[in-house]
């Protein structure tokens, strides 16, 4: 599988994540999504499915920790900003 295959189009929001294993942070930014119910497509890098310089590459060169969240093809960050994103989110659809 290429680390740039398999992204699905679904609703607005396209999330990319790009976790490891045993990453804490990477964990919770799954629970979140799946809370959410925001689809995704997980890059984990333990499984070899993207090195970190392509990570790196697919975020312009930003020096990033894990997990690295992409949203409609635009690095957001990681955890704390993606609970921002979702924060936002629902101020933005009055919920």
């Amino acid at each position: 599988k290429n680390w740039k295959d398999g992204i699905k189009k679904l609703e607005t929001n396209m999330i990319e994540i790009y976790t490891r294993d045993g990453c804490n942070f990477c964990e919770k930014a799954k629970e979140l999504l799946s809370i959410e119910k925001a689809p995704y497509t997980e890059i984990n890098l333990t499984k070899g499915e993207a090195t970190r310089e392509q990570v790196l590459e697919r975020i312009g060169g930003q020096s990033a920790w894990l997990p690295v969240v992409i949203v409609d093809d635009k690095y957001i960050g990681g955890y704390e900003d993606l609970v921002e994103h979702f924060a936002k989110e629902q101020l933005e659809n009055g919920h």
